[in-house]
């Protein structure tokens, strides 16, 4: 049972960390409003999903959902694909397959440990890059209500997907860096 948990753990981790690419992974704030970026989004070239507190404030002025989503089309353009975020995703995708694929237990904890850390570099590169050009495509949206100082009202932070996809990378690393001490170490023996 120990022998398939550990097996498990890798796979199940990585598979974790995909899955986190639907969370958050970018906020800009530009005023009282804020949009969130998933790591799809950012990975797509995707418009951000709008603050609910925007949508609560057109219901109360009495506009439809309809009608507030074609002016967020017509004011909020998509930002442009970012191949950091794709190639992190790509990372870990290739760490699921060769957690999963890899039979001995050394070599499948080297790998996942290489691969964990080549996937939080990435995610970390991506996060740099995806901010810059979320910051520029919102400070350029903004220029038309906030006027020609819209980039010193736009800020753009890392949302909590990112953060826990960092943080499991972290503890795939670990953990499995762990595991190959343990299985280096030579078997004790009980002095009867």
């Amino acid at each position: 049972m120990r022998a398939l948990l550990n097996r498990l753990l890798s796979p199940a981790g990585f598979v974790l960390v995909g899955l986190l690419f639907l969370l958050p992974f970018a906020t800009a704030s530009c005023g009282a409003f804020a949009f969130t970026y998933t790591g799809v989004d950012l990975a797509a070239g995707n418009r951000p999903a709008p603050d609910p507190r925007l949508v609560a404030l057109a219901r109360d002025r009495g506009t439809s959902p309809t009608e507030l989503n074609a002016e967020l089309r017509r004011s909020l353009h998509p930002v442009s694909a970012q191949w950091p975020v794709t190639l992190a995703i790509g990372i870990v995708v290739v760490g699921v397959l060769t957690t999963v694929l890899v039979r001995r237990a050394g070599v499948r904890a080297a790998a996942a440990m290489c691969v964990a850390l080549a996937a939080a570099v990435a995610l970390l590169a991506a996060e740099i890059v995806a901010s810059d050009a979320v910051h520029q495509r919102f400070a350029a949206d903004a220029v038309p209500v906030m006027g020609t100082d819209a980039d010193d009202f736009v800020a753009v932070d890392g949302a909590y997907g990112f953060w826990l996809a960092l943080g499991v990378l972290v503890v795939l690393f670990v953990g499995n860096g762990a595991y190959l001490i343990r299985l280096a170490r030579p078997p004790t023996r009980n002095a009867a």
